[in-house]
């Protein structure tokens, strides 16, 4: 549990209905959104930007990039983005030092809430340190939702061979250690689950970033 001493201060909500993308389809409203338009190149000079797409060529006045760490840092024979001209030096080089890894998140959908914990969040003590990031915590959304649902996190190590699992083995595996710490016959088999997969994803290609070795805030 050693999360204890984040548990959410002030107010907070979850979007049970839609999630964050509810959210996004109201802002969004009255926008020219081009969805399965994937940015190859950006090109750019006094006269504005050419954006190179898998749906042809936009241009534009300027352009937010809000690519992903992961996505920024690939070659673009490698799935990333051309920037012509290339990127400044001092940025090219934070790109170069800041860390990106995966965390995933194993949903849980239960009949009844069994875990009878109020706080946001519990942990598990893992077997061995082999299992280091294996389901090593739970986020405890009945409290603010309302629902009888189990967040299982999954980090480092443990985030990337989650994803070579398909989805009935990475529930099976969640649903042991939540039968390792509440026992057998305490913890039902879930409704439904949902799986992330955020290193796969060739959009994201990971969930978060770090100051890695060399690196510093600054890079930020």
């Amino acid at each position: 549990d050693q999360d204890d001493q984040h548990e959410y201060d002030g107010d907070h909500l979850i979007l049970p209905f839609g999630g964050g993308g509810a959210l996004l389809q109201k802002l969004a409203a009255g926008l020219d959104i081009r969805m399965r338009c994937t940015v190859r190149a950006i090109h750019h000079d006094d006269g504005g930007v050419k954006l190179d797409t898998s749906a042809g060529v936009l241009k534009a006045d300027a352009v937010v990039c809000t690519l992903p760490l992961g996505v920024l840092q690939l070659a673009p024979e490698d799935g990333g983005v051309l920037f012509s001209p290339p990127l400044p030096d001092a940025k090219q080089q934070a790109l170069e030092r800041l860390g990106y890894g995966i965390l995933n998140k194993v949903a849980l959908f239960f009949d009844t809430a069994f875990w009878k914990h109020d706080t946001d969040f519990f942990g598990r003590v893992v077997p061995s340190p082999k299992q280091r990031g294996k389901y090593f915590l739970f986020f405890n959304l009945h409290a603010a939702s309302g629902q009888p649902v189990l967040l299982a996190l999954a980090a480092g190590a443990a985030a990337a061979e989650l994803e070579l699992l398909d989805d009935e083995s990475v529930t099976q595996q969640a649903v042991a250690a939540l039968r390792s710490m509440f026992g057998e016959r305490n913890v039902p088999e879930p409704l439904r689950t949902m799986v992330t997969r955020w290193g796969g994803d060739k959009f994201a290609r990971g969930s978060y970033s770090y100051v890695a070795v060399g690196g510093s805030g600054r890079d930020y």
